[in-house]
């Protein structure tokens, strides 16, 4: 879920997903779940770079950890009663934005095999206090950079913009799994499934998504536990089950990324980069937003799957 994406789709339904006729044979989980963004002053995927845009401030903090995220620890927020649409700021390697946005990137990690964090999407009620959405966004990303407006090239080497992770939506405040490839350029095609609302905002769970099969056919295990261990949600989907093109893209993930597959579920594993974001959807998103303590992404730790 990048900083340039402006549209979602709401309304999907929730279905029982089958690949023609035969289940794939499902992989274990990751071996080891490796803490990231977890020290400060590391060029690897131990630390990462934090971007702050929103009303007259602009800042960055680089080689940082989640818990020098501000404006408190393991805390990504927007500026206190900040009025929408704002001006944005300097972000990554993509110049700057027209919209005010907060998120953390990870440096450069290799051997990944699956995303899982701890956290709180935490939003807001009345709904009605803005005109339009705000995403809050944890996920895996093969590239650095946010591509150029939403145009851009990609940056790194056998990089397609293949992605995957969870986003809130503050729309209706639902919880949705997602994964696409060419993500915020030409040619995008995105997955994603809107969540059981017994997984809510405001409470604190688990979150984990790991890719399985291989190159010729594949799917991701997603679950959700709550802080107590216990399963709130475990189901294994389809690649190309609720796929959505952009224009002039391919109708599925597959057909448009014949290395979907073969990248994501890679037993080396893939090279990129964690990410978490708090965004509005467009610079058309107008009201006042709340107190950053109403309207915030919690994260107390992030963690990458490794063979």
């Amino acid at each position: 879920m990048k900083l340039s994406r402006v549209s979602i789709f709401f309304m999907i339904a929730l279905t029982l997903l089958f690949v023609s006729g035969q289940m794939i044979a499902q992989q274990g989980p990751p071996a080891i779940w490796t803490p990231v963004l977890n020290q400060v002053g590391q060029s690897s995927i131990a630390s990462g770079n934090y971007y702050y845009a929103g009303g007259s401030s602009s800042n960055s903090i680089l080689d940082t950890d989640l818990a020098g995220i501000r404006p408190v620890q393991n805390f990504l927020s927007f500026a206190s009663n900040l009025s929408l649409p704002a001006a944005g700021g300097p972000v990554n390697c993509n110049g700057t934005k027209n919209f005010p946005v907060a998120f953390i990137e990870s440096n450069k990690g290799s051997g990944i095999t699956g995303l899982k964090f701890e956290g709180v999407f935490t939003s807001f009620t009345p709904l009605n206090q803005l005109s339009g959405n705000i995403f809050e966004s944890v996920f895996f990303n093969e590239n650095q950079c946010y591509g150029a407006n939403g145009l851009g090239g990609n940056d790194e080497s056998n990089a397609n913009g293949r992605e995957y992770g969870f986003f809130l939506a503050t729309f209706d405040n639902s919880i949705w799994v997602y994964w696409g490839t060419n993500e915020n350029n030409y040619g995008e095609v995105q997955a994603q499934l809107q969540l059981p609302t017994n997984v809510s905002a405001n409470d604190e769970y688990t979150f984990q998504i790991y890719p399985t099969g291989n190159a010729s056919s594949c799917g991701f295990q997603v679950s959700v536990t709550n802080i107590s261990g216990v399963s709130i949600y475990n189901s294994w989907l389809s690649v190309d089950s609720n796929n959505f093109s952009t224009p002039g893209a391919q109708p599925t993930i597959t057909a448009e990324d014949s290395g979907f597959c073969g990248a994501v579920t890679s037993p080396s594993g893939e090279t990129g980069y964690v990410s978490a974001n708090i965004e509005p959807a467009s610079a058309t998103v107008s009201g006042q937003l709340p107190q950053p303590t109403t309207l915030y992404l919690y994260l107390p730790s992030v963690f990458i799957g490794q063979n």
